[in-house]
């Protein structure tokens, strides 16, 4: 009960952004993805559950998936994917996949494609124009975290090519500033301490034969 103005506003945040990308009946369609977001989240295992290493760890092969789930396509989602057919997929949550190929079965395809439609606009709301920017921040940022100033926009612009470019900078940084003598010396610090922690290990009275092996 304690997080319904929450879901009061998302389910606003939800109409405006579905309004903004000129949806008509944008209410309508944000309460419908609200009802579909719910039965989703309903339907996945707790985080105790999760953390059941065992229970988690469920092979299928394609066929059986398409039993688990009729009316998804496995094979078409793998070659869409560019993924090449397993002989087995890993599922950690096969009564979620029943649910699912339920809700497939059971929701309008309207919802679906506004449930998408949404998620997308979400993701680039904060690249986009100043209005979906600021409607993003006021609910991401503002609802949910207690934010009350938008970032100026060239800290927004830095983090965004850190995030898709991380890597790459990576490398560069590396080149420029970690130059192989260095990594010499990181290796050569590394052996040193391993080799410290191996001389003081030995000298350990309490600590058995075996164990110190």
């Amino acid at each position: 009960p304690r997080y319904a103005e929450i879901r009061r506003q998302y389910q606003d945040y939800l109409a405006d952004l579905l309004r903004m990308a000129g949806r008509e009946g944008a209410e309508a369609s944000a309460a419908a993805v609200i009802g579909l977001e719910t039965r989703l989240a309903d339907a996945q295992w707790s985080q105790v559950q999760l953390r059941d290493v065992e229970k988690s760890y469920n092979p299928y092969a394609v066929a059986d998936a398409d039993r688990l789930m009729p009316g998804f396509d496995w094979q078409a989602w793998l070659a869409a994917a560019g993924l090449p057919e397993p002989e087995r997929l890993i599922i950690s949550q096969p009564s979620y996949f029943e649910a699912l190929a339920a809700m497939l079965e059971e929701t309008p395809l309207v919802t679906w494609k506004d449930y998408l439609r949404v998620r997308r606009i979400d993701d680039y709301a904060p690249l986009l124009s100043r209005a979906f920017v600021q409607r993003h921040f006021e609910f991401n940022e503002g609802v949910l975290t207690g934010a009350i100033e938008l970032r100026p926009r060239w800290k927004r612009a830095l983090q965004q090519v850190e995030f898709v470019m991380a890597e790459v900078l990576g490398q560069a940084y590396v080149e420029r500033h970690f130059p192989p003598a260095a990594t010499r010396r990181m290796d050569e610090l590394v052996a040193n301490l391993l080799r410290a922690f191996g001389e003081s290990i030995d000298e350990l009275e309490w600590m058995g034969t075996d164990t110190r092996g």
